[in-house]
């Protein structure tokens, strides 16, 4: 079996396994509690929201870069943007399998 096979198919298994445990939490979970809770969401919020996420991101590439530094790794900074980055693409999906692309 070949690696990427191999990869291809365990990576299946891991999204179709976050599929079904996501699934159950919808079923439990309260409809109405959660569509309340959303209708009274004040916008307001959501700049200083945005503003926590990206300083966060900041944080861990400055991490990220030291910590390629360190191993004496030297990628031009527009190349580490993009590799870091891809890492977040698929970040809202199940088990953060944006996590495998940046790996690849």
């Amino acid at each position: 079996v070949k690696y990427s096979e191999f990869l291809g198919k365990r990576y299946l298994i891991i999204i179709l396994g976050s599929i079904a445990v996501y699934s159950i939490f919808l079923f439990f979970s309260d409809f109405n509690n959660v569509y309340d809770r959303l209708q009274n969401f004040q916008i307001t919020s959501l700049p200083i929201i945005l503003l926590v996420i990206f300083s966060s991101w900041l944080i861990l590439f400055v991490r990220w870069t030291v910590l390629l530094k360190k191993h004496k790794i030297l990628v031009p900074l527009k190349i580490n943007l993009l590799v870091f980055f891809a890492g977040f693409t698929l970040s809202i999906s199940p088990v953060k399998s944006g996590e495998l692309i940046k790996s690849i």
